[in-house]
This record gives C-alpha cells, structure tokens and sequence, in this order.
C-alpha cells in the first residue's frame, strides 16, 4: 500500500508506487474547483478565491491519480482528501471525469467510515464499513 497526499504526480511518488496492490491519492476536481474560485470572485471574496486558485498546485486531479496507478501498475486506486467535497454521490461520475479511461482498475472515490483491508498472503483487497 502506498499512501500520497497533496501532491501532484510526480516521479519520486511513481517510483514509490510501482506494483502496489492498494494506491492511495488526493484528488481535486479542476473544474468543480475552478467554479467554486469563480462564485468567490464574483461575490467579493478575493481570499476564498485565491484558496481555490492556490490549491490546484498541489493536489492531483482524478486523471492524474488514475495515470499514475496505470504508469505504476498498481491494482486499486483509492482517492482521498476529496476537493471539493461532494455533498451527494451522483456527483461522483463528474468528479471522477476520464479516469475510468485512464486506469482499468478498479478506482474508489474514499468516504469517511471506509476500511480497507490487505490480508496477508492474500491478493484481496477487501473493503467494509466501520460501525
């Protein structure tokens, strides 16, 4: 298992990631992210603004997640640190964009009480909720 956060895809991660069975990244919708900056902007919130445009720096949009677990060969990919946070899970298609495309493995966008699992001598990576 590999663990990132806040960071974009960068070698030093990819290294560190090749052949994980469970990868785990944040991830921030650019799009989403971009309206948000643009609302705060309108509304005379220069500082709110300026967060949203500064956090696109260092955080990996769900494409770039999904390229580095296919570029690393990882066989799951679990995205964290959800920005913006989605309030409903219809909304999770829209987050995830061409990710799907990207990495044929499976991707799970991560909710608070999830638990995941690497048995040893196991290939499972197996997920419950906690109670």
């Amino acid at each position: 298992m590999v663990i990132s956060g806040d960071t974009v895809a960068v070698p030093s991660l990819l290294k560190q990631a090749r052949g994980a069975d469970l990868l785990v990244m944040d991830a921030l919708q650019p799009t989403m992210v971009r309206v948000l900056k643009d609302v705060a902007q309108k509304n005379n919130r220069p500082h709110i603004a300026n967060i949203f445009k500064d956090i696109l720096r260092y955080h990996a949009s769900p494409e770039d997640a999904a390229a580095m677990a296919r570029d690393a060969g990882a066989g799951h990919l679990l995205l964290t640190h959800i920005l913006p946070p989605l309030p409903v899970s219809s909304l999770k298609p829209a987050f995830l964009g061409d990710a799907g495309k990207l990495f044929s493995g499976p991707i799970t966008i991560g909710e608070d009480g999830m638990l995941f699992s690497l048995p040893a001598g196991s290939n499972d990576i197996r997920r419950r909720w906690l109670q």
